[in-house]
């Protein structure tokens, strides 16, 4: 077998998009909500429209919420742009058929979900 190894550009507001797929209806089922979390260095929360581009800018992060019932707070996990790249690396090794429907543009709410449970457990744990 031979290993190839590449670098790939992912533009910044395709990733922007497909967090937001995530936080419509991909991660709904084991994350309960999204919060703001740090914000970048001089900005304000007014400044950011969405969650998704909060996540998405240097310095910026938000907080997600896991549950595993309706009623019952397991754990906060922070989402950056640290975060999604290492999510990203990991599903471009190891969930081709994720990265790939990625930089197509054909990504749905599976992979999206993918993406974030990539971003902060280093795996899929639900799914």
């Amino acid at each position: 077998m031979i290993k190839i190894i590449t670098e790939v550009e992912v533009g910044h507001q395709l990733l922007e998009d497909v967090v937001c797929t995530a936080f419509e209806g991909g991660i709904n089922y084991w994350c309960h909500a999204v919060r703001q979390g740090k914000l970048p260095e001089g900005r304000t929360g007014e400044s950011f429209t969405s969650h998704s581009r909060l996540a998405t800018t240097e310095g910026g992060s938000v907080e997600l919420m896991e549950f595993e019932g309706e009623s019952s707070p397991f754990g906060e996990h922070e989402l950056g742009l640290k975060e999604l790249k290492v999510g990203l690396q990991l599903m471009a090794q190891n969930y081709p058929r994720h990265f790939a429907a990625v930089m197509t543009e054909n990504y749905d709410g599976e992979t999206a979900d993918s993406l974030i449970q990539l971003s902060v457990f280093g795996r899929i744990v639900y799914g």
